[in-house]
This record gives structure tokens, sequence and C-alpha cells, in this order.
């Protein structure tokens, strides 16, 4: 008698509880955010290449940082001298 009332009332009421529960979470789950829209200006060709001339200047400081970073012997006191002084 236990086991059939466990089957016939206490199983459905769990399993709607479950599938209620789910639905009403699927409410508050935040949708993913569209792309941000590309400008549709071009860039002249200058622009590009003074963009390109930049990163290329940083890039060898960009370098030495990481190597900071990956640096296990360093503590975090002696990276963070160590980046300060890269500005």
């Amino acid at each position: 008698m236990r086991n059939a009332f466990i089957f016939r009332v206490m199983i459905p009421a769990v399993v709607a509880f479950g599938v209620g529960s789910a639905v009403a979470n699927a409410d508050t789950i935040k949708q993913p955010e569209t792309a941000p829209k590309v400008s549709s200006m071009p860039v002249s060709h200058s622009e590009l290449r003074h963009f390109a001339a930049a990163i290329k200047q940083i890039q060898p400081i960009d370098m030495k940082a990481h190597q900071v970073i990956a640096n296990n012997k360093l503590n975090a006191t002696e990276k963070h001298q160590k980046l300060q002084s890269y500005d």
C-alpha cells in the first residue's frame, strides 16, 4: 500500500514540481546579448598603418610583461613593481 502511494502520488508530484521550477527559472536566465554593431565608417589606410605601428611599438613591452607574470620565482609585490616600471 505504501509503495503504491509513493508511485501514484509522490513521484508525479515531485516530477511536476521539478518541471514547474525549471520553467520558472527559465525566465531568470539571462539571454545572450546581440553582438555590438560594427561601425560602418571605413578606416583610412594611413589610420590603419598608424595603428599597426603602435601595436608593433608596444609589442616588446607586452612580451616583457608576460614574462614577468609567468615568472613563478617573483612574489606579487616584485611582479607589481616590475610591471609598474614598464609604464
